[in-house]
């Protein structure tokens, strides 16, 4: 399911930078390129070997649940992801 939040309406995937990664904690937060509040991504919902060590890597996802509380799921490199052509 993706999110509620008017700017994911419609989008089956969301590309975005994967930023900040708390290690011990295992989450960090994604900046979705087309604007809007950062994502939570945990380390389970990745699918991306050696996901604690890659701050600035362009990720594909999917958005979970409703603002302020969005998160990512099926986190992936975006140019292995299959992209919907705009």
């Amino acid at each position: 399911m993706l999110g509620e939040a008017p700017e994911y309406r419609g989008l089956e995937m969301v590309v975005g930078q994967a930023i900040r990664f708390d290690g011990m904690r295992e989450y960090g937060f994604i900046v979705p390129d087309h604007g809007g509040e950062d994502v939570l991504r945990h380390v389970n919902n990745v699918r991306i070997p050696d996901s604690h060590s890659w701050p600035g890597m362009v990720v594909a996802f999917e958005v979970e649940g409703v603002e302020p509380a969005l998160k990512a799921s099926g986190v992936r490199h975006a140019q292995a992801a299959e992209l919907p052509v705009p």
